[in-house]
Order: structure tokens, then sequence, then C-alpha cells
């Protein structure tokens, strides 16, 4: 119908062309070919007369358009006719078509965790069995080691931060003015459902009437992901692959509410000490009673749901505080952070759906763990090494994260978990990081805004915190001014990191003692007594 519809609006055209030459008494352009038969005009002509709205939308088409017009609409009516004669699949093989088992490659295309509600149940049992079977990619540094860096400005850094909320950008730009340097990278990941990149951009002086030139400085608009589930997570490692197209030693992740504890140089210098550190706070599920385990693996006084003992003492300042002795217990220790009471799998796609949690399939927590496998969470600001980096976002994690993304909190549980189960991984891990405080009793992902009232808190060991969060301006004014004076007082006595002992800010980490109960025993075919030689014949 739409071909012949064209048609016919060709031909309307051609005619009116073909009226207005000869009324003219001038000839039309013979190399433009025949404008159709005496028929064709005919029926035009009839059709024209009726129409005025037709004439007055043609007259701005040259006769050469108007052809064109047509010959489309013929080709569209010889498409639509060689696909009406084209031989049909018989329903057997289209049946075997659906039928075609995909390659196990292309259900994890690229790293995206993308699993439907009703593919829920099945998925957890493939990206178990695998994991469970093939377990994670080795390490593939072997056992290189990085010496520390005796040139800390030979250090570079990339920051990836997450901006969501637009009251928060004058706290932003006061932060990259305290972090800028020309030889870091910056990648701002701006939630395009609530906030725009432009206005971003405006914020860092990189748009606007004052607009600077900072080759070095990206804003790129990311899906809207909330907390508590992996797409969140995916948004991380879009990120930190993008920023890999650059030179840099350690990657930051800071949020909107971040501000540092030091000075840029303080920080540069400290991670160049620690060239072959990751910064994570690492909660195992589990910590069994066997003496080796280090004091900050313990759970907090406060962990989301354990009240403290002194309710006028900040309860947590990053999990410090360990909550009972390891010679006080005689079984695995579980941590009873809310989320791991949470059994129920997650369905989600990206941005193509909301995350559902579905009662109906339950994450096999006890299976993976009596196969040799350690769960442990963190809050998702990290420090990682370039290194650990590139293994997070390159191939062979397709289940592993898959499987993750299928728990709640997995943007809290994936980097935690990921150092504690990687083959011969040689790196180490800081108890460097931020200074946190959450609420007792709480169980939010947000945790308490900070105040000038923590300052002393905080200067109490104010060389394990390269970061504080969460601030604001206003309420966290006096706060962040007393920490840039002291970082100003830092700096004119040296910077203070030849203070730190290296080997002190090292957690030990024994995958060993962080079992919730011991691993499964292989199973070993039942032994059967050999048979008995026949008797003696009484007849002998």
């Amino acid at each position: 119908m739409l071909a012949w519809a064209m048609r016919c609006l060709a031909f309307f055209a051609l005619v009116v062309s073909a009226v207005a030459c000869s009324s003219q008494g001038v000839s039309c352009d013979a190399s433009e070919g025949p404008l159709g038969t005496d028929d064709d005009l005919s029926r035009a002509l009839a059709f024209t007369g009726a129409s005025s709205e037709t004439e007055n939308f043609l007259e701005g088409l040259s006769l050469r358009q108007l052809r064109q017009i047509k010959t489309d609409s013929e080709q569209e009516e010889e498409e639509v006719l060689r696909r009406r004669t084209r031989p049909r699949t018989s329903p057997r093989q289209s049946q075997e078509v659906r039928a075609r088992p995909r390659r196990r490659e292309e259900v994890l295309i690229g790293d995206e965790v993308c699993v439907h509600p009703p593919d829920l149940s099945a998925a957890l049992r493939e990206s178990s069995a695998q994991v469970i079977r093939r377990g994670l990619p080795p390490w593939p540094h072997g056992g290189k080691k990085f010496e520390q860096v005796k040139q800390s400005g030979s250090v570079r850094l990339a920051f990836l931060v997450q901006v969501s909320v637009g009251e928060k950008l004058t706290l932003m730009r006061r932060t990259f003015d305290k972090l800028y340097n020309p030889s870091d990278m910056f990648l701002y990941l701006v939630d395009s459902k609530r906030l725009s990149a432009s206005r971003v951009k405006q914020s860092l002086g990189l748009e606007g009437p004052r607009q600077r030139y900072l080759p070095n400085v990206l804003v790129r608009a990311a899906p809207h992901a909330g907390y508590y589930y992996w797409p969140r997570g995916q948004v991380v490692l879009d990120g930190i692959k993008q920023l890999q197209e650059h030179p840099w030693d350690f990657v930051l992740h800071l949020s909107e509410s971040d501000y540092p504890v030091h000075s840029l140089s303080w920080i540069r210098r400290s991670l160049a000490q620690q060239r072959g550190s990751s910064f994570i706070k690492v909660w195992p599920r589990c910590v069994a009673p066997t003496g080796k385990a280090d004091v900050d693996l313990m759970f907090p006084d406060l962990d989301w749901s354990r009240p403290s003992e002194d309710k006028n003492k900040p309860a947590s300042s990053g999990g410090s505080q360990p909550s009972a002795s390891l010679e006080q217990t005689s079984v695995p220790r579980t941590d009873d952070w809310y989320w791991w009471t949470v059994k129920d799998g997650i369905a989600s796609c990206g941005g193509r759906f909301e995350p559902r949690q579905i009662k109906s399939a339950s994450f096999p927590m006890e299976e993976l763990e009596e196969s040799g496998f350690v769960f442990a969470h963190s809050p998702e600001w990290v420090v990682l090494t370039r290194e650990l980096a590139e293994y997070a976002t390159g191939p062979g994690l397709g289940h592993f994260k898959r499987l993750i993304g299928m728990h709640t909190a997995a943007d809290e549980i994936f980097w935690a978990t990921l150092v504690l189960n990687i083959p011969n991984f040689t790196q180490k891990i800081s108890k460097q990081g931020w200074y946190i405080r959450w609420t007792p009793g709480g169980t939010g992902h947000s945790p308490e805004l900070l105040t000038e009232h923590h300052f002393d808190h905080i200067s109490e060991q104010r060389s394990l915190y390269l970061f504080m969060r969460k601030v604001e301006e206003g309420a966290s004014n006096e706060l962040m001014r007393h920490m840039d004076s002291a970082s100003e007082a830092e700096e004119a006595d040296g910077g203070g990191v030849s203070s730190l002992q290296v080997a002190d800010l090292d957690l030990h980490l024994d995958p060993a003692s962080f079992r919730c109960r011991p691993p499964r025993a292989p199973v070993v075919p039942p032994s059967f007594p050999s048979p008995a030689p026949p008797s003696l014949s009484a007849l002998e």
C-alpha cells in the first residue's frame, strides 16, 4: 500500500511539472526521460485537479527528486514481492534454529551480567558449578615484587569519581582543586538519570565563559545504577576499563562525598612506598580461631546491626575495632552483616530492567564455601594497583562476576571476595583507607555525616587514612578546614610519610583462616574387603 501511494504521489508531481512546462512554452529536459505513459498521465490529471494541497506540497520538489521517489517506491515494491516469493522455513526447521544451543562464550557477552528472572535458578547452578570446578584465573604476574618507589613523582594516579547529586557539585569542585595534578588522570562518571554531564563540566571549569582546557580530565555520562546490585559494580569496572587507555599506577575510586585527609603529595608518597599493594577494607564472612588472623580483619564493633558498647565513642572508623578476640571462640565466627542473611537470588541486566529479588532462587552460599570458596565484603571505595585493575577487567571472570552479581550487595562483595580467591595472588592489601563511621544499629548504605567533632578521633591514627567520608558543604566545613590546615603543616614538616612503617600496613590474608566450614572431603568410593578364599571341599 505504501509503495502504491508513493508511486501515485510521484505521478501527480510529474504531471504538474509537465503542465507547467507546456503552459510556459518551455521544453522539459528530455534527458530526464519520459514522464510516464498516456494512461498514467490521464489518471494523474484527474486526481491533481481534486487536491490543491498536493500541488502546494510538491512545489518545492525538483523533477529529479520526484522521479527518485517513483524509483524508490518501485524498488520497495520489488523487495516486498521478493519476500513474498522467498521459500518459507518449515516449522521443524524453525524449531531447530530456536533450539540450537549457543556457545558458552555467547552467554556472557563482554563483562555485562545479564540474568532475567526466569533464568535465575539455572544461572546460579551454572555459574556456581563453573566457579567450583575451574576457580578464578591464576594471578598472571607470578612472584613479581615491587620495591618502594624512591621517586614518588614517578607514581601516576587515576581518580575515578562517581557523581549523581547536583547539590554536591561545590564539594566535588573543592575536592578536585585539592587533588588535581597534570600528570594524573581524572574520570567523572555522571549518573545520567539524575545529572547532566554538561553541568559537571561547568562545575569543573571545563565549560562556560571561563573554561579551561584540561586533557587529563574526562567527564562521561554513565547509566543509572542504584546501590546493593551488580549494575553499580559494572559501571565502576567500565570506568576502570576506560582509564586503562592512559598510563597510571593506581586507580582511586571516590564518591562525591569523599575528602582527602592529607595533601596529594603525601598520598602519592604513601602509595609509592606500597607500589605492590591495593587498599581494600576486607571483612571476611567468617574468621576461624587459628590465632593467625589479623585483628583488622575481625568484624568491627559496629557492623550494621551490632550495638556499640560505648555510645559516646565513635563506634567504627573503618573496622579497626574488634568485637571479640579470636581466643574467646572455638568455632569460626560468622559476621552478622545484614546482607549475608539475604538468601534470595538477584536478577539484573544492566539498565534494561530494575534488579529483582527472586525468592524462588536461593544463592548457593553453603555449597560454595564447602568447596573452599571464601566470601568477604568491603566498602566499594578502594585504591587498586593497575595490575589488580587489569585482572578484574580482563578475561576469564565472566562466571565469577555473574555469580557475585546474583547476590545482594554485589557492589560491596566483589572486591574483597575477589582478592581472597585469586590463585597465587602475590600482591598485598594495605590497612590504609577511608575514615568511615557507621550509625549504631543502622542498616542503610550511607555512613554518618562527619563534622568537626570527628577531627580529634581522626587525628589519633591519621596516617591510616587517605580519605574521609561522608562530608558535606556546610555541616562539614569546619572539619575540612581543620584537615586542610593539618595537611599544610604536614607538608611544612617534610610530609611525615617517612615515619610510616610500611610492613605494619600490610594486611595478612590467609584464606584458610576465613572458612566458615571445613572444605568438603573428596568423595572416595567405598572399599570392600577382598573376597575370602573358597572353602576347602569336604570331598578332598
